[in-house]
């Protein structure tokens, strides 16, 4: 499965900035509120942002069933069994219905860092970030 998450970026001063790395966990909803980590977006573009402007970053972070099924089992085992969720099923639900158009669950890009570094500027800028794709 292949997810574009697009961000705005806002540079509001007076000099371009570069953005040096971007990283963000991607998390699905199970059940209502209830989010599970399964996987890490990482890039390492070199972009220029011109000054003033707000510019969109595209990331694209690919899911196989195997790699969200043992997502699933290890890090979230605590959670499933908690909400009493099957993995398997869980996954399967994922994967046949995300496709459908009304996206039944929610998508949460989660435990952001934007790094970014300026000509002129000494050291980089740490950027924390986060954001939801709600259910419709």
């Amino acid at each position: 499965m292949g997810l574009g998450f697009v961000f705005n970026v806002d540079n509001p001063s007076s000099v371009p900035i570069k953005l040096e790395n971007f990283k963000f966990a991607v998390l699905f909803e199970g059940v209502p509120n209830e989010y599970m980590v399964l996987s890490m977006a990482t890039t390492y573009d070199t972009i220029y942002f011109a000054p003033k402007t707000v510019s969109q970053y595209l990331v694209i972070e690919f899911l196989d069933s195997g790699g969200v099924w043992r997502a699933l089992l290890i890090p979230n085992r605590p959670a499933l069994e908690r909400l009493k969720l099957d993995p398997k099923e869980l996954t399967k639900k994922w994967f046949t219905t995300i496709g459908s158009g009304d996206f039944p669950f929610g998508i949460k890009a989660a435990e952001g860092m934007a790094v970014f570094s300026s000509e002129g500027v000494k050291g980089d800028f740490f950027v924390p970030f986060e954001g939801k794709f709600p259910k419709k």
